[in-house]
């Protein structure tokens, strides 16, 4: 079967991430000093109640190429398809190449060319593509080129087109999404 590994940029929620198989790559999170894996040492809602309430500057840093070797070696299966956050915001993408050249398997690590959810769809439609039905029964779809290029078409459809504003929906403690956000007011510089 193939696996899929995405970085925690996609924003998959820890039950879908389970549900889908979905194995996940965290970022790094800082504050000042201190470094966290994202949903690992701090969770994506501690993380934004912080980047609000603190004077700190937050930013990001991309997973080690050993951090995408692990995860490829947890997922116990050869073939592998990577979804990263977009590679012209990151250097994610290139951290997961560099991975796969180290793996004792085949990876084909794919650009979202997204960030948030919306990398997080092209790595759920990704892992859906698994197991296909074939009239009455399921069977596992075709391998990792099929699956490509299903993400491929998946991404082809997905666009962020929202902003992210630091503050919180009431009673959620979650970011609000607002139309052409202004990024001018987050403090969240990423990497």
């Amino acid at each position: 079967m193939v696996a899929v590994v995405a970085d925690s940029a996609a924003n998959v929620p820890p039950d879908l991430a389970g549900e889908l198989r979905i194995e996940l790559v965290p970022l790094y999170l800082k504050f000042g000093d201190t470094e966290y894996r994202d949903g690992v040492d701090m969770a994506p809602r501690d993380f934004y109640r912080r980047l609000v309430r603190d004077d700190e500057a937050a930013s990001t840093a991309t997973p080690s190429p050993a951090d995408f070797l692990e995860a490829y070696e947890r997922t116990g299966e050869r073939e592998i398809v990577c979804v990263t956050i977009a590679s012209t915001m990151s250097g994610s993408h290139q951290q997961a190449r560099v991975a796969a050249g180290r793996f004792d398997g085949q990876v084909e690590v794919v650009d979202s060319t997204n960030a948030s959810m919306a990398e997080g769809f092209v790595a759920a439609e990704a892992a859906r593509a698994k197991v296909v039905l074939v009239g009455d029964h399921r069977q596992l779809g075709a391998g990792s080129h099929a699956r490509v290029a299903r993400v491929v078409e998946a991404e082809a459809r997905v666009e962020l087109r929202e902003g992210v504003d630091a503050g919180l929906v009431p009673g959620l403690g979650e970011p609000r999404v607002i139309e052409g956000g202004d990024r001018r007011r987050t403090r969240l510089h990423m990497r």
